[in-house]
């Protein structure tokens, strides 16, 4: 599954689930992070509020690919490196991570508190992933990542059911 159809099987999911193009935005950082072979493509949700790029707040949905055509990824809830500025409360919301939880494949991990921005991914996560490139992506943002999941074959059945329930589960998260 390649990144362009990763975001287009994201957009397409985001407006089943009752998103609106107006509350958020879909931010593309692969192209030129895999050109450069800067660590850290993403691509993924961002309150609209926040603008096309840069740093921002709040949760996010994000997809670490592993290169253009995403042969594996991850998937995550995150919070923007600013910190929490809106979304605090809800991270505090003990219901947050037990939806988030229920998503979990084999390969997930999830953290006891989402408003913690200072504990880093377990190493046994990190280990767990096969790709050096996204090992890298993923340590360049291990503090701000509360609910992750290994993807290692996105165009499976199960991988798609996982992105459409992450989509799925921030919708819900935005309403």
């Amino acid at each position: 599954m390649s990144v362009e159809t990763i975001k287009q099987f994201l957009k397409e999911k985001a407006l089943e689930f009752g998103a609106k193009n107006d509350s958020y935005g879909l931010r593309d950082n692969t192209k030129s992070s895999f050109e450069t072979n800067t660590h850290g493509a993403y691509l993924g949700f961002v309150e609209f509020e926040e603008g096309n790029s840069g740093v921002y707040h709040d949760f996010s949905l994000v997809i670490f690919p592993s290169d253009m055509e995403a042969k594996s990824i991850i998937i995550c809830l995150a919070v923007g490196t600013q910190g929490f500025k809106n979304d605090y409360n809800l991270a505090t919301y003990p219901g947050l991570r037990r939806m988030f939880k229920s998503l979990s494949n084999d390969e997930a991990y999830c953290k006891t508190d989402f408003s913690d921005l200072e504990t880093s991914l377990p190493k046994k996560f990190i280990d767990n992933i096969e790709s050096d490139y996204l090992k890298k992506s993923i340590s360049k943002y291990a503090k701000v990542l509360p609910a992750c999941s290994i993807i290692t074959e996105p165009e499976s059945e199960e991988g798609k059911q996982i992105i459409a329930a992450y989509v799925a589960s921030y919708a819900k998260l935005r309403d």
